[in-house]
C-alpha cells in the first residue's frame, strides 16, 4: 500500500500523473495546490482519501475518474471570491463514493459526478452555480441538501434545493435519480430545466412543467424508463402538451415522448401540424414498432430514435429533407423504411449505424450529404 505526502512547493499536480496507480491508497495535499489537471488521478485507487485544499482552483476533466474514494469534502474559502471549477467527468465512475460536501464558491460542471453509482448524501453551499446536471446517473441519490430550502419569493441567485431538487436562481439542475415519488410539479417560478436535469430519474412517472418556463435544455429525460406524462401548464407560451407528449408552443415540433407511454398496437401516427422531430424526442424507446410520419414532417433531430430497439417500420412523408447525426442509431430490428421523398438533402453521421435488418433506402439523385458511418453495419442496398 502507498501513501503520498508532497513538499510544500507543489502547485499542480499535472495531466495524467497517477494514472491507473492501482497501489495509491491515499494523498495528503499541501495547501499552495491550485490544479489538479486532467486525468490525473484517473483510475488511481484512493480508498483511503485525499485532502482537498482551500487554495484549489480548479479539478480538470476525469481527474479522479475510476477511483475508490468514498467521501469528498471540498472546502470554501471565504476570503476569496473567485469560483473554483470542477469539469466534467472530474468524479465520474467512482462507485465507491457514497458522500459529497461542496463549500463556498464552486462552478460544478455538468456529468461531474455521473455514474457514482453508490453516491448517497450530497451537500452543495449556496454560493456554488451549477448549469448542467453534475450528478447524472446516480442511482442511489434521493435528495440534495443546501444551506438554503427557499419558496418562489426568497430564491437567491446561488445554489438552493427545495424537497430534495437542485437549483440554481431560477433554473433546475438536478432531479436526483434516485428520488422517491411518482409525480413531480416544478416550482412555479423556474424559468429553464437545465441539461440532463431529469436524467435515469427511473421512478418517475409524471411531471408538470410550469407556466413559466421558457427553455427546456435537451437531452431531457433520457433513461427516465417509467415516465408516461410530460405535461405543461395551460399558461405556458413556450411550450405545449398533447396526451402526455412535450410539444412547442405551436405544435409544430415534437420534443419528447416519454419512455413508457403506451400507445395501442404500438404504433404511432404524429399529427400532421407537426413539422420536425426534435433531438432526443424518442431517446431509447424500447415500445414502439411503427411511426408514421407521412403527413408533413420534414427534419428530424439528433439521437431522435436513438436505440429504438423495438421499432420496425418507419413511414416518412415526401417533403422530409433532414436525418441529422445519430437519429436511428442502432435501431436493430429496424427493416422497412416508406419514403417517398425525392427531398432529401442531408443524411448525418451515424443517422443508421447498426440498423442490422435495414435493406433498402431509396435516395433522391441530388442529394448533398451523407456522413460518416451513416450505413455502417447495415446490410442495406441503395438506389
Amino acid at each position: 500500500e502507498i501513501s503520498q505526502n508532497y513538499s510544500n512547493g507543489v502547485k499542480t499536480i499535472g495531466e495524467g500523473a497517477f494514472e491507473f496507480c492501482s497501489s495509491l491508497k491515499s494523498v495528503d495535499l499541501p495547501g499552495q495546490v491550485k490544479r489538479i489537471l486532467k486525468k490525473a488521478f484517473y483510475y488511481a485507487d484512493l480508498s483511503e482519501g485525499i485532502n482537498f485544499t482551500t487554495m484549489l482552483m480548479e479539478i480538470r476533466e476525469s481527474a479522479f475518474e475510476g477511483c475508490n474514494i468514498e467521501e469528498i469534502t471540498l472546502p470554501g474559502n471565504s476570503a476569496d471570491d473567485n469560483l473554483r471549477l470542477i469539469y466534467k467527468n472530474a468524479f465520474k465512475d467512482c462507485d465507491n463514493l457514497k458522500s459529497v460536501t461542496v463549500g463556498k464558491r464552486y462552478e460544478l460542471g455538468g456529468y461531474a459526478f455521473d455514474s457514482c453509482d453508490n453516491l448517497e448524501f450530497v451537500y452543495i453551499d449556496s454560493n456554488c452555480e451549477a448549469s448542467v446536471n453534475p450528478f447524472t446517473n446516480c442511482p442511489m441519490l434521493q435528495e440534495i441538501n443546501s444551506y438554503y430550502e427557499l419558496s418562489d419569493m426568497t430564491m437567491g441567485a446561488g445554489c438552493w434545493t427545495r424537497d430534495g431538487v437542485l437549483f440554481c436562481g431560477r433554473k433546475l439542475v438536478c432531479y436526483p435519480s434516485g428520488k422517491q415519488g411518482a409525480e413531480y410539479t416544478i416550482p412555479s417560478a423556474i424559468e429553464e430545466i437545465c441539461k440532463e436535469a431529469f436524467s435515469a430519474c427511473t421512478r418517475l412517472n409524471r411531471v408538470l412543467i410550469g407556466a413559466y418556463v421558457t427553455s427546456i435544455e435537451e437531452p431531457q429525460f433520457c433513461g427516465c424508463s417509467q415516465l408516461k406524462e410530460i405535461n405543461v401548464n395551460e399558461y405556458n407560451s413556450i411550450y405545449n402538451s398533447a396526451d402526455g407528449v412535450l410539444y412547442n408552443e405551436y405544435y409544430t415540433g415534437l420534443l419528447n415522448f416519454p419512455m413508457n407511454k403506451i400507445i395501442p398496437g404500438n404504433k404511432l401516427i404524429v399529427d400532421s401540424a407537426v413539422s420536425f422531430i426534435g433531438d432526443y424526442a424518442f431517446y431509447g424507446n424500447t415500445k414502439l414498432k411503427e411511426i408514421d410520419m407521412s403527413a408533413n414532417v420534414i427534419s428530424i433531430g439528433e439521437y431522435a430514435f436513438y436505440e429504438n430497439t423495438k421499432l420496425e417500420t418507419i413511414n416518412m412523408s415526401q417533403e422530409i429533407n433532414k436525418i441529422d447525426n445519430y437519429a436511428f442509431y442502432n435501431c436493430e430490428n429496424l427493416e422497412t423504411i416508406n419514403d417517398k421523398s425525392q427531398n432529401i438533402l442531408y443524411i448525418g453521421d451515424y443517422a443508421f449505424y447498426n440498423c442490422q435488418h435495414l435493406d433498402f433506402l431509396d435516395m433522391p439523385e441530388d442529394i448533398k450529404t451523407i456522413g460518416k458511418y451513416a450505413f455502417a453495419m447495415c446490410k442495406y442496398s441503395i438506389k
